[in-house]
């Protein structure tokens, strides 16, 4: 029983919209390429927000849910082209849990590029040489199934990432929320859909953008991305409000 109903709360956050929202990209629809500048204020990133999430433009890549209902997200895999990796429930709702999480405690403010709209992992270091090490490029699909679905994957987010956080001559600049969001930038989430989130600070990085977690997992620059959008496949919960949002693992 207890194992039943914690796949039914996984479950959740794709079974009451999947429909016409989890449809794959069509051939001649509006994609989200390079429509985010860089260091933008927090004033000009919250009034762009609105203007993002009911743009006709989406994530190119976006996963989707196929006929046998199936999380599927395609991935390009050297000389094989576009592939579909899967993606477990689990994964979906420890996203999902991570975007609500930072959003409450006030590490993010929007879901996109311009703040927390693209991830990296941490692959614990002996499953990759057990499992991954040996999989080609060309099977990157199978690559990111069995990575993505491996409950002690961690995913670290470097949040705040087109902000303007300096000054001209380099130097932090002193409002306290900017100093907030430059030290609690980097958000590193479980894969067990409880929504935990830690906390990394790269001492050494003129940025705070933290790539070590530590020697029993493997730093993996690949990651997804994620925003934010009225159409989007899956649902998260923002101050009791429903929004929607798009996992992408080709990204932008």
């Amino acid at each position: 029983m207890k194992i039943l109903l914690i796949a039914l709360v996984i479950s959740v956050p794709l079974l009451s919209h999947a429909g016409e929202r989890c449809q794959p990209e069509r051939s001649q629809e509006s994609l989200s390429y390079t429509d985010f500048p860089w260091n933008v204020t927090f004033e000009e990133m919250l009034e762009r927000e609105q203007d993002y999430y009911i743009s006709p433009k989406r994530l190119p890549g976006r996963a989707f849910i196929d006929a046998k209902g199936q999380i599927r997200a395609p991935i390009r895999a050297g000389s094989a082209g576009i592939k579909l990796a899967t993606l477990t429930p689990r994964f979906v709702a420890s996203v999902t849990k991570h975007i609500e999480e930072a959003l409450k405690r006030r590490y993010v403010e929007v879901v996109n590029f311009t703040d927390m709209g693209h991830s990296h992992y941490f692959i614990p270091q002996s499953f990759y040489d057990r499992e991954l090490a040996d999989i080609p490029i060309e099977k990157y699909d199978e690559f990111y199934t069995k990575a993505l679905a491996h409950e002690g994957l961690k995913v670290l987010y470097h949040t705040a990432e087109q902000f303007k956080m300096h000054d001209e001559h380099g130097q932090l600049l002193s409002n306290r929320h900017i100093q907030w969001r430059f030290f609690t930038r980097n958000l590193v989430g479980d894969n067990r859909a409880q929504g935990h989130l830690e906390l990394l600070h790269a001492e050494k990085h003129r940025h705070n953008t933290a790539h070590d977690y530590d020697n029993k997992h493997r730093y993996w620059g690949a990651g997804f991305y994620l925003s934010a959008h009225e159409n989007g496949c899956f649902a998260y919960d923002h101050k009791g409000e429903v929004r929607y949002f798009d996992i992408s693992l080709i990204g932008l």
